[in-house]
């Protein structure tokens, strides 16, 4: 696939491993180089769905339906066939689920400086556990000048649980780990135009859903997030309701019914 190696050197799929990113000029968050960045792994993957391979596979499609199904070839399975295909065209197979796919994109924005201080910062208050949607969102608001908000659907049942906490704490609650501190709260169904207005002059968000089940990212309105149960390209993807990739208005994201997002400063 033209440009795959292009993509494979610019990402890394270790977690919370510090490695060079693009600089950003005024020592902020470069919403340029994190757009430029998704752009390309849109492009790629769209390149790549019909006519293969894609060395990027998630993590749920490999363990619960590649390896479970049959192959290409007799006694093979889908999994072994993804792996001989990709290693075919000189590549290696990588795993990209949501929360690696969201930091990368955040990578691309930080200026190097930040982003090592981030791993450091991660690895003496999480250990040796891996970024998740809200370790990330605690670490981005104490220490890097961002602020959070919380999103909640009309009549979900965590609403009641989530407003509460914002009443009473100012704080978006994380199970057995330090709490979000959080500036507002919306009701998305009451407030569908000035969420908008305010994701658009923000420009980039860091966002995860329902205590972190599952993480994305923000460009402007537009929510752009990896499935972790979707095949890397037609001939392995079992999932009709959507690709790996997508993008979906934050405001008609419907899949979870509490959010927070975490915007940049400025």
């Amino acid at each position: 696939m033209r440009g795959c190696a292009l993509l494979c050197a610019v990402l890394c799929m270790v977690p919370v491993a510090p490695g060079a990113v693009a600089a950003s000029t005024s020592g902020g968050f470069d919403v340029g180089r994190a757009a430029k960045l998704a752009r390309e792994l849109d492009r790629q993957f769209a390149s790549a769905y019909d006519r293969g391979p894609f060395p990027f596979f998630a993590r749920q499609w490999a363990r619960e339906t590649a390896r479970k199904r049959p192959g290409e070839r007799p006694g093979e399975t889908m999994w072994e066939s993804y792996q001989r295909e990709v290693a075919e065209h000189g590549l290696t197979a990588r795993r990209l689920d949501c929360t690696l796919y969201a930091i990368e994109l955040l990578r691309a924005g930080m200026s190097e400086r930040d982003y090592r201080r981030m791993v450091r910062l991660h690895r003496r208050i999480y250990g040796q556990r891996g970024f998740a949607g809200w370790s990330v969102a605690h670490i981005l608001t104490e220490h890097f000048g961002w602020t959070a908000h919380v999103f909640v659907r009309d009549g979900d049942r965590q609403e009641r649980l989530y407003r509460g906490h914002f009443t009473r704490h100012r704080q978006y609650p994380v199970w057995k780990q330090p709490n979000i501190r959080v500036q507002s709260f919306h009701v998305i169904d009451r407030e569908r135009g000035a969420i908008e207005a305010m994701l658009r002059d923000r420009r980039f968000g860091w966002g995860f859903s329902l205590g972190g089940i599952h993480t994305w990212v923000t460009f402007g309105t537009a929510l752009k997030e990896v499935h972790f149960d979707s095949g890397p390209t037609r001939k392995y993807d079992i999932q009709a309701d959507y690709r790996m990739f997508e993008t979906t208005p934050f405001v008609d994201f419907h899949d979870y019914g509490v959010h927070l997002i975490a915007f940049p400063p400025g």
